[in-house]
């Protein structure tokens, strides 16, 4: 889709911006850069992904806009390859501890701020209400 590939590239051209951009303090083998940019991804995506939630409790799946913002624009700013190259080389260096913490804490970190941002996107479970269509099953 288009869609996705002009949203990537945009995606992707920030986080190299980012990370251009960010001053590092504490040496160059922390990734910091790379974490805070991906949490922020998984913040936004729980955002858009609560825009596009459907009151019967689907998911818009069909939609341009949300293919841009989703699969585009977040999935460029977020990368877990750039972590996972980092990993060895925090080891090499002696920073066995860190090389552990920071693939734990992207996976617990980016589901949290998906689900914060689920909910500052205005997105609330509905265990308690069955779509219309499915009421008389």
């Amino acid at each position: 889709m288009v869609v996705v590939a002009i949203g990537g590239s945009m995606g992707t051209l920030l986080r190299y911006q980012i990370l251009l951009n960010w001053p590092v303090t504490l040496g160059e083998e922390f990734p910091f850069p790379v974490i805070i940019t991906n949490l922020i991804a998984s913040l936004f995506l729980g955002i858009f992904l609560a825009l596009f939630h459907q009151p019967h409790g689907r998911w818009s799946t069909q939609s341009y806009a949300r293919a841009f913002l989703t699969a585009g624009v977040v999935g460029g700013l977020a990368t877990l390859s750039l972590p996972m190259v980092d990993v060895p080389l925090l080891i090499k260096n002696g920073y066995l501890v860190w090389a552990i913490l920071i693939p734990t804490a992207l996976l617990i970190g980016g589901t949290l701020t998906v689900i914060v941002g689920l909910l500052i996107g205005g997105w609330r479970p509905h265990h308690d209400q069955l779509p219309a269509e499915e009421e008389g099953q």
